[in-house]
């Protein structure tokens, strides 16, 4: 396989709203480079630990986060809220956890990259992938902005699946932003439009 067929099929397979996940570490197991690159060839979301070849002590080289990978609620917990539509994996633990439990998971391709077997399984009894946790409308979202159109444009507040961070802006006159609160570790954005038809989310 080679990363330009993997991310074809990415594109035919993974919903325009939805995302792919990999479990584990990406670690140039996905034919011997990172990742930062395949959600730009595939044009669709992606989420992992390890986009890039940072120092160990910064992250933890395994995904989803500690917290989620606790039990299978836990992980199903994380999946819906990201709204996370397939999960990759290359090593045997992670492939064994989805494989263990096919009622949620179903394997719906194997390929070999270099010395990688690498399995995807889609999430199944889940609603169509939205990137609204509340609300509806639609998300643009480029490097360095979020541009939100909220349906209804008159809604009072909607919660998109994006994480927090200090240092975002809203850059829309009358709309504000704040930190929503999902659990215990993650934290979404909440948009209040104000009334605008387009709210431009920026970071600092």
């Amino acid at each position: 396989e080679t990363v330009m067929d993997f991310a074809g099929w990415i594109r035919r397979e993974v919903p325009p709203e939805g995302r792919l996940a990999f479990a584990g570490s990406t670690d140039w197991k996905y034919e011997w480079g990172k990742l930062s690159y395949l959600p730009v060839l595939a044009g669709r979301e992606m989420m992992a630990d390890d986009y890039y070849s940072y120092p160990r002590g910064l992250i933890e080289h395994n995904y989803p986060p500690k917290a989620y990978r606790a039990s299978l609620e836990t992980w199903l917990g994380f999946t819906r809220a990201y709204g996370i539509s397939l999960w990759a994996a290359a090593d045997e633990r992670h492939k064994g956890f989805l494989a263990a439990h096919p009622e949620w998971f179903e394997r719906v391709r194997q390929m070999r990259m270099q010395s990688s077997r690498i399995e995807v399984y889609r999430v199944l009894g889940l609603p169509p992938p939205t990137r609204f946790l509340e609300g509806s409308g639609r998300v643009a979202a480029r490097e360095n902005e979020l541009v939100v159109h909220p349906e209804p444009a008159d809604a009072a507040r909607v919660v998109i699946r994006y994480n927090w961070r200090d240092g975002l802006v809203c850059r829309t006159p009358g709309a504000t932003i704040e930190p929503f609160d999902v659990d215990g570790n993650l934290r979404f954005i909440a948009v209040r439009p104000g009334g605008n038809p387009a709210v431009k989310i920026g970071y600092r």
